[in-house]
């Protein structure tokens, strides 16, 4: 658990905060001193942002791997999406020292600027053909 929130970012604090559970049950948790509920884990988990069995994996024996076909992303659609861009989730959440979530993102020839596509975090651009213009910050 401690190796996942290391490489959330968070705080023993924050994470404590955002589960609902005292700092020190967490570090207790962490540390393998205590049981915790299954309802604690889903909490952590949910804070985490990862699915709960991920708690259970030795970090030590994670391999991070993610293999999908061409075209047999899941397709994402619905809010959030904007008109002219097609997103294809290519594998679950990865986890290092940061996590990456994967996203194969097709812009349409008739797609317009993607200004609302604020995200906090690190972002990964690889341009297999066209151009982009990305902008970091507040706009001038």
């Amino acid at each position: 658990m401690k190796s996942l929130r290391l490489a959330s970012g968070a705080s023993g604090g924050l994470l404590a905060r955002n589960a609902e559970v005292s700092r020190s049950m967490l570090s207790r948790i962490e540390r393998g001193l205590v049981n915790p509920s299954v309802e604690m884990l889903e909490r952590i988990a949910a804070a985490l942002g990862v699915p709960v069995t991920l708690l259970f994996v030795d970090p030590d024996c994670r391999i991070n791997f993610s293999h999908v076909l061409s075209g047999q992303g899941l397709a994402i659609q619905g809010e959030g999406v904007a008109d002219g861009y097609c997103y294809q989730l290519l594998g679950p959440k990865l986890f290092g020292r940061r996590a990456l979530e994967p996203y194969l993102v097709t812009v349409m020839d008739e797609a317009g600027p993607y200004l609302s596509a604020q995200k906090a975090g690190v972002k990964f651009i690889q341009m297999i053909s066209g151009e982009v213009r990305y902008r970091v910050g507040s706009p001038p």
